[in-house]
């Protein structure tokens, strides 16, 4: 099994630990968690992860503008995660999101929407996804 790649953008360090904790217990890698616009956009350009989880709300700058200039160069997988989802629906109508707190499954669905399992296996087989749709053996939830 090949694990995703993700990159964590989270002001929360307990939120960020949590949902890093639970991505690396379903088998993927955390390849780093940011905490602002600017150290999420310059950790994006040099991972180059499967998959972005960003807070909508950054202490210093924005998740959804974060996520404008990083598709400016190029497509990146992603999900919007926040308190308050109708925000982002406005600022970004169609856009892939998480409303916090969510459980395991909600975070899956929300990957395989996002298209993250297509951009690194045509057929995924992780943990989570498979043939007949997500295996989750555990209910936790990020705050």
């Amino acid at each position: 099994m090949q694990p995703l790649h993700v990159l964590v953008v989270e002001d929360d360090a307990m939120i960020g630990a949590v949902l890093a904790e639970m991505l690396t217990e379903m088998g993927h890698a955390v390849d780093g968690i940011e905490s602002t616009e600017a150290t999420a956009i310059a950790a994006a350009y040099r991972l180059k992860p499967h998959l972005m989880i960003v807070d909508v709300g950054l202490v210093e700058g924005s998740g959804v503008a974060a996520m404008e200039a990083i598709l400016r160069v190029g497509p990146q997988p992603h999900v919007f995660m926040s308190g308050d989802v109708s925000k982002v629906r406005v600022l970004r109508p169609g856009a892939v999101t998480l409303q916090k707190p969510f459980r395991e499954p909600d975070l899956v669905n929300a990957w395989v929407v996002s298209d993250a399992y297509r951009r690194r296996d045509p057929a995924p087989t992780v943990q989570g996804i498979g043939p007949t749709g997500p295996r989750i053996t555990e209910q936790r939830e990020i705050p």
